[in-house]
Order: C-alpha cells, then sequence, then structure tokens
C-alpha cells in the first residue's frame, strides 16, 4: 500500500497539470461573400479568401495569437493553442474597396467574441464583399445593338433615325424588357459598340465606331445633329429606367462626355483601321469614375462622373507600349476595373512587319478556271503572325497616373482554332486560314459572296486546298476583359476583318488566362502570389477539343477552355467560333455572358448573347439564365425582323453588360458596458451595455445637409441580446437626398453621405472615453445633452460603430491629464474634482496608441477630496521618443481594487506635415499628410459663412499619403477654407484656398 501511494500522487498531479496546460484552437473561413448575405454560398464561387490578419485579444488586451488567412480550404484559418478563456477575435487588412459583408444569420462582423472552454472553437467564419461584385440572381442585360443602312442580297433594311440602338433585357430571358431599348441610333449613332454601367445611379454608358459600310455611323458631334459632323470620341449618358419601344420616341439622354483629342485618319469613313473612337469604358466600384481609351492618341482618360459636376475629364497620359512591339502596332482597348486595381488590355498587330502580296485575277479568268492548278495562286499572304501578341497592364492605386506595369504576355498566337465557316472543301487548308492573322488594312481579296471559289493553296499547291465558301481573314482585337471569381482573365476578341465587310462570318473568340497562384508569382492579386498561365500552355489546364470527325483533327485540332463556343459544329454548315467579343461577368454566377452568333438552336441566322461555364468551358444549358437572340422581335420598323438580317452572323452585337442594382449598405454594431472604463471592447466584456430593445436612431441631415433642421430624416431599430444593433436596406428607405444625387439604384443608405447615430443614455450611466486605437473596438461616441452620438459619413459596410456606457465604477470626477515635452523629458500633470475612497494611481505609456505597459506606480492618491487636487511626474526616459509620438494615460485605482482611466495625452516630438495643392483648383484638391500614425482624418470645405459645404473622412497610415478631394469640382466657384483635421487629438490644419 505505501508504494502505491506516490504513484497515485504522481498520476493526480500528472492530470491536475495536464488540465491547467490544456489549450485549444480556434478557426473559420474567411471567404468572399459575392452575394452579400453573411453566409457562405458554394454555389455561388464563394470561396476563402487570402492575406487576412486574425488576431485573438485575451481579457487583459493581449494579442496571443495572430496568422494569416489562406487561400484554400474549407477552413483557411487557425489560431493556435490557447487556454481556456474568453477572446476577442479581430479580422483586419482589407483593401480600401473591401468590407465586411452583411452580418447574415451569423455574426460575420470583423470583431467576434467567443470563449473556450474545454473544447476547441470552430466555424467564426468572416465574409468580405466588394461592391463591384455584387448583383441579384437575375439582373438586367444591357447590348449594343449596331444598325445598318442600305440594302442586303437577302432583305432589304434601312434602319430609321427612332430605331434602337442599345437594348435591355433579363438574364433569365424572360420577355420583360424584350423589346426595350435604352437608347436610339439618332442618339448614339448605328455603329454602337461600347456600354458600361453604373448600379448606384443606374445609368448605361455608352459610346460608338465606324464600320467600313455606307452609313455606319458614330454617335452625333458637337452640334447634335446626326450625320452633320460625327463625334468619334462622345460617350452618351442615359438613365436605365427610362425604356421606349419603336417608333416611339425615345427618352432624353442625362449627358454627353467628350473625350478630348478625337483625331482624324484620312476619313471616318476609314476609321475601321480601329485608330480612332473610343476603346472600352470602365466604371469604378462606386460609381463616381469612368475611365476609357481614346483610340487615336492612345491615352488614358479619367472622367468625375458625379451627377452635377459637369463630367470633368482629365487626360491621364499615354498607355504604355509592351517591350520589344512597335508603338504603331500596340492597340490598347480593353478596360477592367477590378478590386481598386484598372486593367489595360491591348493587342500588338504584326502589321508593321506584315509583307502583304496580293495578285490580282487573271483578266478573263473565271472562278471556276482557278481550279487549274496554273492559277491556284491567285490570291497569297505573306502574315506575320509572330508579330500579333496580348498584353495586359495593371494600374494600381490610387488610379491618379498612368504608372503601370504589365503582368500578362501571350506572344503566340499561333495556335489552332476552329473553322469560321465549315464546308465540305478541305479542311486542313481552312483551319489554317481560320488562325488569327497580323492586321492589314488593305483587303487583300474582292468582297466575298456565296458562289465565289477562292483558291488558297498553302497546303500542298496541287490545286485541291479549296476553300469553297465565304472568304476568312481574322485580325483580333481585344475587346473585352472581365476577372472571374478565381482570378483568371477572361478574353474576349473581336474578328475585325468582319467590320471591314459585314457580309462574312464572323471569327473572334473567348479565351482564359488562367490565374496560378503559386506563393512566389510577380504579381499579387487579392493577397496572393503568382501568375497567369494562357490555356494551354505550361502551368494552366485546359478542355481539350478535337475538330469534329475529320481526318487532320490530329495535326489541327483546337485545344480550348471554352471549347464549346461554337455553333453546331456537327452540321456542315456550323461555326466553330461564334464570339463577338462582348463580355459579362459577376462572380456569383458560375458562367460568363458573351455576345455570339446563333446563341441557341435557330433561328439559323441570329446574333444575341450565350453563357459558358467559367469552371470547363461548356455552354451552360438550363440554369437561371437563358440564351437570348436580340434580333428575334427586337423593335424594328422598316423590313428588319431579326438581327440575321442586319448583320446576321457578322458582329451584329456589340459590348454587353450586366445592371445590377446597388448593393446595399449596412452600419452598426455594439453598445456594450465598459467595465472598467477603458473605451475599449474587452474580451470579457460581452455583457450587453444597454437592454435588449433600446431604440437606436439613425438620422439624415435631410436635403441642406445639416442636422438639427426641419427637413431631417430619422430611422429606428433595437439592439438584439448582445448589444448589437443594424440599419441596411430592411430597416432605412427613402432618404430625401437621393434623387438630388442622383442615386435612382440605391436602396437603403446612400454612400459618401453624412449621417448620425443617436442612443439615450441609460440612467446613472455616462459614455465612456474614447481611446486611441483603431476604430473596429473603440467608443465612437460623444456625449451631447442625454443621448450619446456618433457622426460618420458612409462608404461601404462599417460594422464598427460602438458605444460604450459605463457606470462609473469609482467616485471621482474630473480626471483629466496634460503632457509637455520639455527636451527629452514629458512632464505629466493631472487633476481630479472629487475624490471618494481613491488608493493609487499609475502612468502607463505607449508609442502605438493601443498596448500600453505601466511606467511608474503606487503614486498615492488623495483617499477622499471634494476639492480639485493636482498631481505631477517627469517620465525621463528619452530613448523612446524616436517614434515621434508617445501616449500616456493614468490608471486610478480605489481601495476595493476597481480602476478607471484617464484621458490619453498625446506628446508629439515632430509635428505632422499638411499640405494641399493645386491653388486655385478646378477639378480636384489633393491634400498630402506625412503622418506619423494610423489614424482618421476628416477633410471640410467651409464656405465664407463658416457652412460646411463638402466633408470626407480617410484613414491614413504611417509615413506619406496622398489623400484626393473630388468633391471640389461640385461646389460653385469661390473662396473656400479647407479643414484637415486628425481626429485622434483633434489637431487641424486650416487652408484659404480659390476654386475656378
Amino acid at each position: 500500500m505505501k508504494k502505491s501511494i506516490p504513484f497515485v500522487i504522481t498520476v493526480l498531479f500528472f492530470a491536475i497539470s495536464h488540465t491547467c496546460l490544456a489549450q485549444y484552437n480556434v478557426s473559420g473561413l474567411v471567404y468572399r461573400d459575392y452575394d452579400n448575405n453573411g453566409t457562405l454560398t458554394a454555389a455561388s464561387n464563394e470561396a476563402a479568401m487570402a492575406g487576412i490578419t486574425v488576431k485573438a485579444f485575451n481579457a487583459a488586451g493581449t494579442n496571443v495569437a495572430t496568422t494569416i488567412s489562406a487561400s484554400t480550404g474549407a477552413s483557411n484559418y487557425t489560431l493556435l493553442s490557447l487556454p481556456n478563456g474568453q477572446y476577442r477575435i479581430e479580422f483586419s487588412g482589407l483593401s480600401l474597396q473591401d468590407a465586411p459583408s452583411f452580418k447574415g444569420t451569423g455574426n460575420n462582423t470583423n470583431v467576434q467574441f467567443i470563449t473556450i472552454s474545454g473544447t476547441n472553437v470552430v466555424a467564426i467564419n468572416f465574409g468580405v464583399n466588394n461592391p463591384s461584385d455584387y448583383s441579384e440572381t437575375n439582373p438586367w442585360v444591357i447590348a449594343a445593338f449596331p444598325r445598318r443602312l442600305g440594302t442586303e442580297s437577302v432583305i432589304p433594311g434601312f434602319y430609321e433615325l427612332n430605331d434602337g440602338a442599345v437594348v435591355k433585357f433579363r438574364r433569365d430571358g424572360t420577355v420583360s424588357g424584350r423589346d426595350e431599348f435604352i437608347a436610339s441610333v439618332a442618339q448614339v449613332g448605328a455603329g454602337v459598340s461600347t456600354v458600361q454601367t453604373d448600379a448606384f445611379r443606374q445609368r448605361v454608358f455608352v459610346a460608338s465606331a465606324r464600320r467600313s459600310e455606307q452609313g455606319q455611323t458614330f454617335g452625333p458631334g458637337a452640334d447634335g445633329v446626326f450625320q452633320t459632323a460625327d463625334d468619334p470620341n462622345a460617350i452618351y449618358i442615359f438613365n436605365a429606367n427610362l425604356t421606349y419601344t419603336p417608333p416611339a420616341a425615345p427618352p432624353a439622354m442625362l449627358g454627353v462626355i467628350n473625350i478630348p483629342n478625337p483625331g482624324t485618319n484620312g476619313s471616318y469613313n476609314n476609321a475601321l483601321n480601329t485608330r480612332i473612337g473610343i476603346g472600352d469604358i470602365a466604371i469604378s466600384d462606386d460609381g463616381n469614375t469612368l475611365w476609357t481609351i481614346n483610340l487615336f492618341d492612345k491615352h488614358l482618360y479619367r472622367v468625375n462622373i458625379i451627377p452635377g459636376s459637369g463630367f470633368p475629364v482629365t487626360d491621364m497620359g499615354v498607355i504604355a507600349t509592351p517591350t520589344g512591339i512597335i508603338a504603331t502596332d500596340w492597340i490598347p482597348y480593353a478596360l477592367e476595373y477590378y478590386h481598386g486595381k484598372l486593367y489595360i488590355g491591348g493587342i500588338a498587330t504584326g502589321q508593321s512587319g506584315n509583307p502583304s502580296t496580293i495578285t490580282t485575277l487573271q483578266s478573263g479568268v473565271t472562278p471556276s478556271a482557278l481550279l487549274s492548278n496554273t492559277n491556284n495562286t491567285a490570291y497569297t499572304t505573306n502574315d506575320n503572325i509572330a508579330g500579333v501578341q496580348v498584353h495586359i497592364l495593371e494600374i494600381t492605386t490610387p488610379l491618379t497616373s498612368i504608372t503601370g506595369s504589365f503582368v500578362f504576355a501571350k506572344t503566340n498566337m499561333t495556335y489552332n482554332r476552329g473553322l469560321m465557316f465549315k464546308t465540305n472543301a478541305d479542311m486542313q487548308y481552312d483551319r489554317l486560314l481560320g488562325r488569327w492573322r497580323a492586321w492589314t488594312d488593305i483587303i487583300p481579296f474582292p468582297a466575298p459572296n456565296f458562289t465565289t471559289v477562292y483558291v488558297n493553296d498553302l497546303a500542298g499547291n496541287d490545286g485541291t486546298n479549296i476553300n469553297a465558301g465565304a472568304f476568312d481573314f481574322p485580325m483580333p482585337i481585344l475587346f473585352d476583359l472581365e476577372i472571374e471569381a478565381n482570378g483568371s482573365f477572361i478574353l474576349g476578341f473581336k474578328d475585325r476583318f468582319i467590320d471591314f465587310d459585314y457580309s462574312g462570318y464572323s471569327n473572334g473568340d473567348i479565351k482564359k488566362a488562367v490565374w496560378v497562384p503559386n506563393g512566389a508569382g510577380t504579381v499579387l492579386l487579392d493577397g496572393v502570389n503568382g501568375n497567369w498561365a494562357w490555356e494551354g500552355d505550361a502551368g494552366a489546364t485546359f478542355v481539350q477539343r478535337n475538330s469534329p470527325s475529320e481526318a487532320d483533327a490530329g495535326v489541327h485540332a483546337t485545344s480550348e477552355w471554352f471549347a464549346n463556343d461554337n455553333s453546331d459544329p456537327t452540321q456542315i454548315f456550323g461555326h466553330e467560333e461564334q464570339s463577338f467579343g462582348g463580355l459579362a461577368y459577376k462572380p456569383t454566377f458560375l458562367d460568363v455572358a458573351n455576345s455570339s452568333m446563333n446563341p441557341f438552336a435557330g433561328p439559323f441566322n441570329a446574333g444575341g448573347v450565350d453563357y459558358f461555364l467559367t469552371t470547363n468551358g461548356a455552354d451552360d444549358v438550363g440554369g437561371a439564365h437563358t440564351p437570348y437572340d436580340i434580333g428575334a422581335t427586337a423593335g424594328v420598323t422598316t423590313g428588319q425582323a431579326q438581327s440575321g438580317i442586319r448583320y446576321r452572323k457578322a458582329n451584329s452585337i456589340g459590348d454587353i453588360e450586366y445592371l445590377s442594382t446597388a448593393q446595399s449598405i449596412q452600419i452598426g454594431n455594439r453598445i456594450w458596458v465598459d467595465t472598467n472604463n477603458d473605451g475599449l471592447q474587452g474580451a470579457n466584456e460581452t455583457t450587453p451595455g444597454v437592454p435588449t430593445g433600446t431604440t437606436v436612431t439613425l438620422l439624415s441631415p435631410g436635403l441642406d445637409g445639416i442636422f438639427g433642421n426641419a427637413d431631417d430624416q430619422t430611422w429606428t431599430t433595437t439592439t438584439d441580446s448582445n448589444g448589437n444593433y443594424y440599419f441596411d436596406n430592411t430597416n432605412v428607405s427613402g432618404d430625401n437626398r437621393s434623387t438630388i444625387l442622383g442615386f435612382t439604384g440605391v436602396l437603403g443608405i446612400l454612400p459618401n453621405q453624412n449621417y448620425r447615430i443617436i442612443v439615450a443614455i441609460p440612467a446613472s450611466s455616462y459614455v465612456t472615453i474614447t481611446a486611441a486605437i483603431g476604430d473596429n473596438i473603440n467608443n465612437d461616441a460623444t456625449t451631447s445633452g442625454a443621448n450619446a452620438i456618433v457622426n460618420f459619413n458612409t462608404a461601404t459596410t462599417n460594422h464598427n460603430f460602438d458605444i460604450g456606457f459605463t457606470t462609473a465604477p469609482l467616485a471621482v470626477e474630473g480626471l483629466s491629464l496634460e503632457v509637455n515635452l520639455k527636451g527629452t523629458q514629458a512632464y505629466l500633470n493631472w487633476k481630479t474634482i472629487v475624490e471618494t475612497n481613491t488608493n493609487y494611481f499609475e502612468i502607463e505609456r505607449s508609442t502605438t496608441g493601443s498596448l500600453f505597459e505601466t511606467i511608474k506606480t503606487n503614486i498615492l492618491a488623495s483617499g477622499n477630496s471634494s476639492s480639485e487636487r493636482f498631481y505631477s511626474k517627469i517620465d525621463e526616459t528619452s530613448t523612446l521618443y524616436t517614434n515621434n509620438y508617445i501616449y500616456y494615460r493614468i490608471k486610478l485605482f480605489s481601495n476595493d481594487g476597481k480602476y478607471t482611466f484617464s484621458n490619453i495625452a498625446l506628446v508629439k516630438t515632430k509635428a505632422t506635415e499638411v499640405k494641399i495643392w493645386p491653388n486655385p483648383v478646378v477639378e480636384k484638391l489633393l491634400v498630402n499628410i506625412d503622418s506619423k500614425r494610423n489614424e482618421k482624418i476628416a477633410i471640410s470645405i467651409m464656405d465664407f459663412t463658416g457652412r460646411i459645404v463638402a466633408q470626407q473622412y480617410n484613414t491614413v497610415s504611417i509615413g506619406k499619403n496622398q489623400l484626393i478631394v473630388s468633391s471640389i469640382a461640385t461646389i460653385q466657384k469661390g473662396v473656400y477654407t479647407i479643414l484637415v483635421t486628425q481626429l485622434f487629438d483633434n489637431t487641424t490644419s486650416s487652408f484659404k484656398i480659390i476654386k475656378n
């Protein structure tokens, strides 16, 4: 028995030690919440998001675990080895364009509270959303719908000025909207080509091109009269909610943007060399800025498109030419705005090195005679296909310059492609002919028709390789560019030859450059390093598609991702490439929309929109959409029953874009009991701050923009059992400012506007102090009479509007601190007005404003005093002042162990530098701040009466920051005062400026 006692004690000691040291993990998923519902929806492409920092803080406020979310996995982060206790989990590192998604059924906010009690904690998830990613399940599709003038060999057709040129229909293909047009030929020209949409204000932006055929036009020029002084550089703006059905008159447009330097190139009738006019259009996430390319000077232009701004245009400079490419061969055309970056895609045409030789038909020789071997080289071209390349340029924030880097190139465009037109002639030759060609402005053959036989005996010079159908000479235009959910580029290529001669068939294409995240690549995309690889090249998976039932398929087989971008190739007259180049994409859908010929079985001559799965390239049959033949019944007034009678399969549809409703904004988050009155939400402070059901009021300042007037609007909600509250489109509607600001597409809280939160201060409570720490966990409220108020400006969803209440745990009044720097020593002076049962003070110091250390303790308090008491100490330490800022606070303890804090006092060892320019100013004002800390900045524009006419809030980081005040363009001319306020210490720099 005696021998067994030590053994029992040892086992018991081990068990107790093991229990004390037990540690557990916290894990979850950070993900892209494309549908913004606060819940992971794998069927909507939602998956792990990399690069987000996750931290755990214990009840003492110490950061005890940190990790970074990974790019894959059902759970993509884990915080390791945490003992039992209460923790605050914080998610940070979002880009400026990203925001938390809606709270949803879970918590889903960027600050969450958990308790570990003997087991791992899982599914602490965080959804991230970008406004440009959002779409409802059945958005509108907007499509450019070019018209033609003249006759055609099949059916005569003439456009009329009221004929629709921009069409609107639903993604699901329902009849609603089928005959609804947004713009007419007279407004935008018969050559309408490019469209872009703005969800916030439900606007459509349109630009036109000119084809070589007679009557194909740009829009009306500066005189506003159609076809008298056509303007190749006009962008027209329309209200997408106003539609019409021809022959009714169209609604008026909202305005015209004139891009400078339209240039000439012989004549506008020769514009099909694609060197004048407008390229693609891109719009920022908030709908305030437009970018476009002037094809004549190859400059990128930025436009302020805020209503009332007058749409001022800024020339950002010439777009760089890729290394090794002759400048005249570089055609930048496609644009894509993605998560705060701008991507410019273009083609190196190979034209300058394209020594085409053309041999005309011998006099008197008929096509049938060309079947003899002696004449079978009537038309030949030496094609510089090696000079045809694809390049994509990336421009990063703040998008105020043209500086960027080329992040992708496809320098070998000789890959096999599908047939333009499958006939019973020699497929081997046709397949060679179907490849891309270097550009030429000289059509090396007469206008094709369906009876001429062309002989280009490239295969064996034996007179047997004959193209017995319409001739093709595909020259690529990188017409459109999208970035899908996994980061891959989707590229829409338009066939330039068909814009020369509409009687042929389009031989465009839709391709993919696959994003390959490898952790070591040269490009950073959404927090992950990697590169792009052309489909089929090394590093990219692809779908292999052999040319259907042909003897030479093994040699000339096509291999591509979007393997079903064809029009029934099994038929003798099928088409193996059907794209017109226009693309529309939203990541919540699993497909990409493509403007193309014959989008579904019948009618035979058709142009419309088809959908292809991004996962494997298959034709997406079924689902929440329907392929759409735009020309089936679309508002034709004279002899044109189908798009097939206009341009048939010859680029009959231009650009396409989704028009979704604007993503709603949600604001909140928590009212809590600040038991230690430090202004921060401690992990152990999870008791609701006020009783469940406490009223929270949201206030809009009304049309005058000033709080407290008769036109203020209010909405209310109540707190839940955790003290959380939220405002969004479910409880906020009808802000009167939406009409004058042009927000026709916004439901709920308006973006970039001032609001105020009001909560009645509970009985026997006080608003806690405002802590010097990041905005995610501190008290944001101040006291105004009997209320706690939070003033803020909206941008995207924000769950950081928190209010802390304290019950004044110490009987002390008027605890306040001042600090002055003399040389390398800090002199601290603090006072109290009333003390009851106080014990001692501690001095805490921080170099970050968030984590404090105790540097002096046991400074005796008065104990009990009904009059002012003054205290002082010196911090003699000099080495810490190299950080430019030192933060101090006083911690006062009572005899029963409770404590409270003073205000935080700041010592500046070097003043923050603030500069503004230009002055006078016209369009935008730049504010340069060399900041010494991470903090929020308020920039206010004040008129001569002292009224603030515009205001914005920005977050700056340590170092040099440049902020843009774009609202300066919207105010009237005059003299104004610019106030730049550092909200942490309420330091304001004031400048007088002249607005011209």
